[in-house]
């Protein structure tokens, strides 16, 4: 019987077809193209080998051997995922499906711009899409150098291995040394961004944001979702957050002047210099668990994605060493003081201890070799060290190294595939539908049909509202919203007392510090940018340009101020972060901007009067010194003071600071001049943009999105 049911089913499935037409665009479920579950099948074609330059013989064993196999398992990427969405990357897999090309836009700092890479076929390709300002790593040679070793580019290679289409783009808008913030408030995103947005990604180096996490991730995502609400499909743009930290935790500002890290930089002197200088387990691994906990709930509020980076590479590390260490692994939790709850608590869960060291090393093919033809150096033969494992995963204490750059592709690609196999259950089960239910003879739809059905709105958590002096769902009632998210409403101040506290961010009583506006977005101009707009200058004054928010930086005075791009970075390196420079001081720079926003107000009702210059500047922790910042023409705003020595990191990182506007004006000059006071004992002083940004109440388009 159940047979002859099941013929029944194919023959009127079939029969149905020929009847609408016999499209061949109609495949059945079984024979959709689909990313493979299982790791040991993800080929990014050989992105990932040695660096032909590193040629130690100890490091070529560690790449020669463990470089062959993966140290994880699909099992420790999904336990990376402490929350996901996979509805609402249908629309996504929809389109993919269907034959049609994505574009997939990240943000985030240097472990994005430097070491996420490019994936497009030329710059005119960007342009066709609609990006008026490249990122800073199309004008350095990352898109040419290392177009095939990076963790984005080998996360696009394999979406176009299996679904083919020459018009598939990534937009890598990293910015070195950038916050979310410095994306989400500092630059103007929407010139940055393609015209149809299918996939968002979020890096965020958990240690260097503030403590307004959520509202940045909000605020930048929300102008992502308003400029491409039109674009390809309704409703909110899936969002993948990872969140990365340092790889370990020191309160000594010199520590990479000491010798384990000095292995740790260069692998190749593992196996020689430095064999015994470095045990993982004693690495003291933290993690920034309040502002990981804050992302995870805006994530799990609005359907995103989060990934935590380190405990899952603490979770490997804790697999390749247990035994060695006797059973005992010691991963050390940093953790916060809050006013009502005391210290947070917060548990690891490395997952199961290993059985036995073979589960340790099962062999995964990275190139086109099957997996049954590596042959990994047996263990008696060679043992490799923990700095070459860390070497392996870390270029230093912040960046990927090539395994850590494997790591991250596979858990993107992870997520594709769990969210894939999502897809293609919920593909089957509406041709189930149409089969076991027709209405009609055309009740079967082609696959872009079934695409299309894919990208109408999707169920997504409303925007918090104030009610009753608690932030609640717009579909719940007062009770509920106290059982679930306590949160005083009072806690939300408003930029200006004209503009609703209304926000769609989640909090808890557990983070009181977290006061998210992030409906209340900039509308910005932005002068000199953090990256050089394609056909346009920094310093031209007087530039026709086509939109208001692409403007050079408009110098009218410069006394011992000169243009530069370059920085030196570590190891004689240089680092692209162009801006106007002063070495001594006294010297004045003055900029003229815009700060006039009246005509938005009959215009636009929610565009509050407030308005403010920000200035980005560099901070390092050697050579800077302090300036005062100053409006001296037509315009009058609040004086203020920076200081660009930061000494506890060993790095340059932007910085914002915010001079309020008490009377605006359409040619307000501001005016940088560098003190004769110092901490670092040298006064260089670098301005590498000016923005000037009013607020508007975004409530009104966000709540269209979410509920039509």
């Amino acid at each position: 019987m159940a047979t002859v049911l099941l013929f029944l089913l194919a023959w009127n499935y079939f029969n149905l077809i020929a009847k609408s037409g016999g499209s061949q665009e109609i495949e059945s479920p079984e024979d959709l193209r689909s990313l493979p579950s299982d790791i040991e099948s993800w080929n990014y074609s050989g992105m990932y080998e040695p660096e032909k330059e590193r040629s130690s013989e100890g490091y070529l064993k560690v790449f020669g051997h463990q470089f062959q196999r993966r140290w994880w398992d699909h099992a420790d990427l999904r336990s990376a995922f402490v929350t996901s969405d996979f509805k609402q990357m249908r629309p996504f897999l929809a389109k993919l499906h269907a034959g049609r090309p994505v574009s997939v836009v990240a943000y985030g700092d240097s472990i994005v711009e430097k070491h996420g890479g490019c994936f497009h076929r030329d710059m005119e390709q960007l342009g066709r899409h609609g990006v008026q300002i490249p990122g800073g790593v199309y004008y350095r040679s990352h898109c040419t150098k290392h177009a095939q070793t990076r963790w984005l580019t080998a996360f696009m290679h394999l979406i176009n291995t299996t679904w083919p289409h020459p018009e598939h783009l990534l937009v890598n808008n990293g910015l070195a040394g950038t916050p979310i913030n410095g994306h989400s408030e500092a630059s103007c995103v929407e010139f940055t961004l393609p015209t149809v947005v299918d996939l968002i990604i979020l890096e965020q180096l958990l240690f260097t944001e503030d403590d307004q996490i959520v509202t940045n991730i909000e605020r930048l995502v929300n102008r992502i979702w308003l400029h491409a609400k039109n674009t390809t499909w309704r409703g909110p743009i899936p969002v993948i957050i990872i969140n990365m930290d340092r790889a370990r935790h020191t309160d000594t500002p010199a520590w990479l002047d000491n010798t384990e890290d000095h292995c740790l930089r260069d692998g190749s002197k593992c196996s020689k210099e430095c064999p015994n200088s470095f045990s993982i387990p004693q690495a003291s691994f933290t993690h920034s668990w309040p502002k990981a906990v804050g992302t995870h709930e805006v994530a799990r509020h609005h359907g995103m994605a989060s990934i935590d980076f380190k405990p899952l590479v603490g979770r490997i590390f804790k697999k390749l060493f247990l035994l060695e260490q006797g059973g005992s692994f010691s991963y050390g939790v940093q953790s916060e003081q809050t006013e009502d709850r005391g210290p947070l608590n917060i548990s690891v869960d490395l997952g199961p201890e290993p059985t036995n060291k073979k589960s340790l090393t099962t062999t995964t093919s990275l190139s086109n070799t099957s997996s049954s033809s590596v042959q990994p150096g047996s263990p008696s033969e060679w043992s490799p060290s923990h700095c070459e494992y860390f070497a392996a995963m870390y270029r230093d204490n912040i960046h990927p190294g090539l395994m850590g750059g494997l790591l991250l592709a596979d858990l993107l690609t992870s997520y594709l595939a769990d969210a894939d196999l999502d897809y293609r259950l919920h593909h089957e089960q509406q041709h189930l539908v149409h089969i076991t239910h027709p209405t009609t003879m055309d009740s079967i739809v082609d696959a872009a049909s079934i695409a299309d059905d894919d990208m109408q709105p999707i169920s997504h958590n409303q925007p918090l509202v104030a009610s009753q002096g608690y932030l609640r769902s717009a579909n719940q009632t007062p009770e509920s919203t106290q059982q679930e998210h306590l949160v005083k409403a009072s806690q939300i101040s408003s930029d200006s007392s004209s503009i609703d506290a209304r926000a769609p961010a989640v909090q808890t009583a557990l983070f009181p510090w977290l006061s998210p506006q992030s409906v209340i977005l900039p509308h910005s101009r932005c002068y000199g940018f953090l990256v050089r707009p394609s056909g346009s200058t920094w310093f031209n004054e007087g530039t026709d340009v086509s939109q208001e928010a692409m403007l050079p930086m408009h110098v009218a005075l410069k006394e011992g101020w000169t243009f530069v791009e370059n920085e030196g970075g570590a190891e004689g390196k240089t680092v692209y972060k162009p801006g106007w420079t002063a070495y001594q001081p006294v010297s004045k720079l003055e900029v003229e901007v815009n700060t006039d926003f009246s005509a938005l107000h009959g215009s636009e009702p929610s565009v509050s009067e407030k308005v403010d210059i920000m200035v980005t500047y560099l901070s390092s922790y050697e050579h800077m010194g302090q300036a005062e910042l100053r409006c001296v023409s037509n315009c009058v705003c609040e004086k203020r003071s920076l200081d660009g020595h930061e000494p506890q990191w060993k790095f340059s990182l932007p910085r914002l600071i915010t001079l309020p506007l008490l009377v605006p004006h359409a040619k307000c000059v501001v005016q940088v001049e560098v003190l004769n006071t110092t901490r670092s004992g040298e006064y260089k002083v670098k301005v590498m943009q000016l923005t000037v940004s009013t607020m508007w109440n975004a409530y009104s388009d966000l709540m269209l999105m979410y509920t039509t």
